[in-house]
């Protein structure tokens, strides 16, 4: 799955040095970013009642992300082989009701509009 951000409202600068201030403040606005949303994808459901499974906490712990194109690009992924039956696109009837509000394509939409405001401030902020 591929996100792609839009920000709109940062002025634009013609000035080499604001631009250059601007393009760190998105690097860093992306990076921190992918870290919050590493962060929500790493919550849990609470587990059912009467379930005997023990959780083992390996799909929190694998979810990681990676910078690329010179720090602007943020690839999260999770290299748990099981990721894509509990809260990828795979999931059976069980995790779509148990992990319906931890998976991946859910996560996403509900911080859309906080991740663009993370990126959005740190730019706000580079310019300063």
């Amino acid at each position: 799955m591929q996100i792609d951000i839009r920000i709109t409202g940062i002025p634009r600068v013609n000035n080499l040095l604001q631009r250059a201030k601007q393009m760190e403040g998105l690097k860093r606005g992306i990076t921190a970013s992918a870290t919050d949303l590493i962060a929500k994808m790493r919550e849990y459901p609470r587990q059912l009642p009467g379930t005997t499974y023990k959780r083992t906490g390996d799909l929190k712990k694998k979810w990681a992300f990676k910078l690329r194109s010179g720090g602007f690009v943020a690839e999260l992924g999770n290299n748990v082989g099981y990721m894509e039956y509990v809260q990828g696109d795979k999931r059976n009837r069980y995790f779509r009701r148990v992990w319906r509000m931890h998976s991946v394509n859910y996560v996403v939409r509900k911080n859309e509009q906080r991740i663009t405001g993370i990126v959005r401030n740190e730019i706000r902020k580079s310019l300063r």
